[in-house]
């Protein structure tokens, strides 16, 4: 069936290369799948520059020259201490925290993208802890260090030195950053690709995402 090419950027490599591996790569043994994990804009560049058939990003994190097929949804959400006043709340609005330290995910598509669309919907954070692992950002906020906000959610709401944490959903307007396959806008797609982004589209939505949509 000939090769695949694909490149997953980092942070949403944890909940995609495990599924694709076993679901995707495993059952189509006549397949010679590649993965590559990197930075999004990185990845797609190299996509353009035709080293890569396809790249698993953010819709936020596009360049010109792509396309995408959104395969999953991805709303902000507000991420706290167990203990912290708020996280009993199922909601909460962005300026009830303008005062608290906020801790930055701390990689250049979240600076570029996710701290512009907190500021255009309300919310200046204040910047007290920054780090550039997914991970490390969830422990310290476990801490009561401050709290962030993220799109990806691990289906647990537990650090990883086992510290409690709570998920609260963000009241009013804010921007999404939906998990997309982008592929170059140039070239037909071949059913190898189409097969990959059916499949994504069928992983996302089982795991509660919209049904999937083109964007140029």
């Amino acid at each position: 069936m000939g090769p695949l090419a694909i490149g997953c950027y980092t942070t949403l490599a944890a909940f995609w290369v495990p599924v694709i591996s076993e679901k995707f790569i495993k059952p189509n043994r006549r397949l010679e799948v590649t993965l590559e994990e990197g930075e999004g804009r990185e990845l797609q560049q190299k996509m353009l520059d035709g080293y890569l058939d396809a790249v698993l990003t953010h819709t936020r994190h596009l360049l010109p020259g792509v396309e995408a097929r959104t395969v999953k949804e991805g709303r902000p959400y507000v991420l706290l201490a167990a203990d912290h006043p708020l996280a009993g709340r199922k909601s909460v609005r962005l300026a009830e925290l303008a005062e608290e330290d906020f801790v930055s995910l701390d990689i250049p598509t979240v600076r570029d993208n996710q701290l512009v669309n907190l500021r255009l919907s309300g919310l200046d954070p204040k910047i007290a802890w920054r780090s550039s692992s997914f991970e490390a950002v969830r422990g310290m906020v476990a801490r009561g260090l401050g709290y962030t906000v993220l799109v990806q959610r691990p289906p647990v709401n537990t650090s990883y030195d086992g510290l409690p944490l709570a998920t609260v959903e963000i009241d009013g307007p804010v921007g999404h950053s939906d998990v997309c396959v982008a592929y170059s806008s140039t070239a037909r797609p071949s059913l190898r690709l189409r097969a990959f982004l059916d499949f994504c589209a069928d992983a996302g939505g089982a795991a509660g995402g919209p049904a999937a949509r083109t964007t140029a």
